[in-house]
């Protein structure tokens, strides 16, 4: 504007400067989603491969921290759907990296949809609200069924209860 000997607007140089930031933001937050499917997608690997090195617990973190930019990235009440998958996301990979010798594989699957389903809402934002309703309602569904297994096998059984006998 200067070098054309316009006058300079701040108001328009500061809207400027706040839609490049915007594209940016966006562009950063489709970035870091695929690159939440492609680091669950690599923990899915080592564990169903037996792989259990320290590379599981890095991507771990990674994962965490990835969806911890795009939590603080979303702008506010903006996209809750999203944040709701991440949250799933960090949920099943604390839970799989938790327990990795002993992973379930629908758990393993499960994990893998689910990261996908985060890069899928970032790109196909138009559908992403409905998607993301129906993966969080199939992930709820399986952490429901895990944690009554675990209740069920954390139940005192009969056999368990010391015999006390009377004199």
């Amino acid at each position: 504007m200067k070098a054309r000997g316009e006058r300079n607007d701040f108001y328009e140089l500061q809207k400027a400067i706040a839609d490049v930031m915007s594209d940016i933001n966006g562009e950063r937050l489709k970035q870091n989603a695929r690159r939440i499917a492609f680091v669950a997608g690599r923990i899915v690997e080592d564990i169903s491969k037996k792989r259990f090195g320290k590379r599981i617990e890095e991507d771990a973190s990674r994962v965490m921290e990835i969806s911890s930019d795009i939590y603080d990235r979303l702008p506010d009440g903006e996209m809750h759907h999203l944040l709701e998958l991440c949250g799933s996301v960090d949920q099943l990979v604390k839970d799989v990296s938790g327990h990795r010798e002993a992973a379930d594989p629908k758990e393993l699957a499960l994990l893998k949809s689910v990261a996908d389903a985060v890069a899928f809402c970032f790109v196909n934002e138009e559908q992403s609200v409905e998607f993301a309703h129906q993966v969080m309602g199939m992930v709820n569904k399986a952490v429901a069924s895990r944690r009554l297994e675990g209740i069920s096998r954390r139940l005192p059984r009969a056999s368990d209860w010391p015999i006390k006998t009377t004199r």
